[in-house]
């Protein structure tokens, strides 16, 4: 804490300077903890922060008045030796005076060296601490220039494949490593998603395939050259890394961009703005591109940070982009515009792993790797992993009433994120209401009814709709009759009763339809497909 390392400086022996020092950097500390405690509403925690200062001034003090003797010891034991000196060279200087060896001004010359001298001695026993410290830094320096590496040999261009092979990352003291033996390859221009629950070691995948923290044991190979073996000029031109929180640097956001390059060209930082989808933003601030990130910091979100952060990322034009939960921060519509600027570098060839907890840009990922304590569970491509993990259902649960009718539609139309799909969105959401209102007049069982809705995409252009109930239903055996009077060559609806007609209607516009009664709960199903196809080039769920 900033308290602690105050007072460890007070007690270190920097004088009364340091120690007047320190006590107002823990003042402030305490001014500002205690105002953000106030300003957030936690009075708790502003309680907690004074009772703390308090026991550390106690500790203080009391280790301050534990000192006292020993400091007033050395001081005086200094103060005596000092005088003895002084008092010693005078005598022995007057009785050779009087001895007649040497003169009255000589005297007081080798006083006055004697003097110099003295206060020499006190003031380089009271910086050794400090001499120390420089001595070995100037040590390390001394280390780091004999240490630096002959120049490697840059490699000019990637193919954008990257392949891990047995990655092992030991966590140390005995607990499960980090990362245990993960093995997969990607093709050019390929994305991936990495996915899984906090602490699967997601991040340190991440960062062992981008180079910035490699694993011990294991290979990363970007197409065939080891990242560890690359050289920091190959690994910037090569490789976009982005944090999970990103932090502009004071400067403006064109050098922010441009990552400080002492001769950047203007085109080139609005092409990765523009491809980040930030120049709008970015052109609307006062000052534009000349923003100063450090002095109006103010004047940019979290979420905006990220996405300059972004373009900072793609600036020398990777063909390998690292993203660690780029879309944590950002709402729909950032999330929209990060989902725009990932399909354009996809389109570009640009190889893109990205760790996920959200799954609004998972449409974007080819294949999908699932962690869990460290180990691959599970790769493969989008569709399969998401089906077998099951993470690519959708449950909501929703009171049977009419008032439920539009929040159901509503939630069926969010499950659809690309464009060009709103033919496919339509139909989803008529099977979906009109499995709602067949369910609605299935009987009146006392007490409220819940129903839990399960949408699911079986690929990207296939979807299931399924309505359960904890209640039976004669939905069953009113399904044959509807289907025979489906079958008939002049179907005719007006005689069937509304849940039938509902019945009737999901079955005409559906690929499948069933309803069941299993351990009494009732299950109504649904198979939609996107029977007008995709548009080319659509982004795919």
């Amino acid at each position: 804490m900033v308290l602690t390392r105050c007072a460890g400086q007070y007690y270190t022996g920097a004088g009364e300077a340091a120690n007047a020092e320190a006590g107002r950097v823990e003042a402030a500390a305490l001014a500002n903890a205690t105002d953000f405690a106030s300003l957030s509403g936690m009075p708790g925690l502003s309680q907690n922060l004074l009772r703390r200062y308090g026991l550390q001034q106690a500790n203080r003090h009391a280790l301050e008045n534990s000192l006292i003797y020993s400091r007033a010891g050395q001081k005086a034991g200094l103060g005596f030796l000092r005088v003895a000196a002084q008092l010693l060279g005078l005598s022995l200087g007057a009785a050779l005076v009087s001895a007649g060896q040497l003169t009255a001004g000589g005297m007081i010359a080798a006083s006055i060296i004697l003097t110099r001298t003295v206060t020499l001695l006190d003031a380089s026993w009271a910086s050794w601490p400090q001499m120390r410290g420089l001595l070995h830094d100037l040590r390390g320096l001394e280390h780091a220039a004999s240490a630096a590496l002959p120049p490697a040999t840059e490699i000019p261009d990637l193919s954008g494949s990257l392949r891990c092979e047995t990655l092992i990352f030991p966590r140390g003291g005995g607990a499960p490593p980090w990362l245990d033996r993960i093995s997969f390859a990607l093709k050019p221009g390929e994305c991936l998603a990495i996915v899984g629950p906090s602490g699967s070691g997601k991040s340190t995948l991440l960062e062992a395939m981008a180079g910035i923290s490699p694993c011990p044991i294991g290979a990363v190979f970007l197409e065939e050259s080891e990242v560890r073996s690359l050289p920091p000029a190959t690994l910037v031109q090569h490789i976009g890394y982005l944090p999970q929180r990103a932090t502009l640097f004071p400067g403006t956001l064109a050098d922010n961009i441009c990552g400080f390059d002492p001769a950047p060209e203007d085109a080139q930082i609005v092409a990765a703005a523009k491809t980040a989808g930030v120049h709008g933003l970015i052109s609307e601030l006062p000052d534009s591109y000349a923003t100063d990130a450090g002095r109006d910091q103010h004047l940019l979100s979290a979420g905006q940070v990220q996405r300059v952060a972004l373009a900072r990322a793609i600036f020398a034009a990777p063909r390998y982009l690292f993203l660690d939960e780029p879309n944590a921060l950002l709402d729909g519509q950032g999330e929209r515009q990060l989902c725009d600027a990932l399909a354009r570098l996809k389109e570009q060839g640009t190889t893109i792993v990205m760790v996920l907890h959200r799954s609004g840009i998972m449409g974007l990922a080819d294949k999908v790797l699932v962690l869990d304590n460290g180990r691959a569970s599970d790769f493969g491509s989008r569709s399969e992993v998401l089906g077998r993990m099951g993470t690519g259902r959708r449950r909501i649960e929703l009171p049977l009433r009419p008032e439920s009718l539009q929040d159901l539609s509503d939630w069926v139309a969010a499950q659809f994120s690309r464009a060009g799909d709103e033919p496919f969105s339509q139909r989803a959401r008529l099977i979906a209401t009109e499995l709602f209102s067949a369910a609605i007049a299935d009987g009146k069982p006392k007490g409220s009814r819940r129903a839990q809705f399960e949408f699911k995409f079986l690929d990207d252009s296939r979807c299931e709709i399924t309505l359960s109930e904890n209640n039976p239903t004669e939905a069953e055996k009113k399904l044959k009759k509807v289907a025979a009077c489906l079958r008939a060559p002049q179907a005719d609806l007006s005689g069937l009763e509304p849940d039938e007609r509902a019945l009737a209607l999901v079955s005409q516009i559906s690929d499948r339809m069933e309803v069941r009664n299993v351990d009494g709960r009732s299950h109504f199903f649904a198979a939609v497909s996107h029977r007008e196809g995709a548009p080319a080039g659509a982004v795919p769920h």
